[in-house]
């Protein structure tokens, strides 16, 4: 585990995806290629942070972002920052056309699907927890787009 984002040759490889720079961005967009999704969902962690949070477009309105919080609010913390312009509710934050392409969740939203979440776990918090908030998160995001 070397506790780092950055790839051999030091990027960050979760920004470059505006260019075709770096092999891990290429292989993924050659994978996505011509693909088109209900939904994306990202895993992720966060050093800093005290608490669950997340990301999920907001050009439609509220989306299911607010019960995955309420749900995951059972299991840990929700983190106190995000409550600014970017957030729609305690612990969901909008993904930001601003944002451009430069992350892989941009960039699937820009070509890939019009629904997507990102969740952000705290690296601080015991790693059972941290799986049980990522899997209670998923299965809400499931159970959202189940008719």
């Amino acid at each position: 585990m070397r506790n780092t984002r950055e790839n051999g040759r030091g990027s960050d490889i979760n920004r470059p995806f505006e260019a075709d720079a770096e092999d891990e961005v290429r292989i993924i967009k050659k994978l996505l290629s011509g693909k088109r999704f209900n939904c994306h969902v990202d895993f992720h962690e966060d050093r800093e942070a005290v608490g669950f949070y997340m990301y999920e477009n907001c050009e439609q309105g509220a989306g299911v972002g607010h019960a995955i919080v309420e749900r995951v609010g059972a299991i840990m913390p929700i983190n106190p920052d995000g409550a600014d312009s970017e957030s729609i509710s305690p612990g969901v934050l909008c993904v930001q056309p601003f944002y451009s392409q430069q992350g892989l969740l941009p960039h699937v939203l820009a070509h890939h699907t019009d629904h997507a979440v990102m969740f952000e776990t705290p690296s601080g918090v015991d790693m059972e927890a941290r799986v049980a908030a990522h899997l209670a998160a998923f299965d809400t995001v499931l159970n959202y787009l189940s008719p």
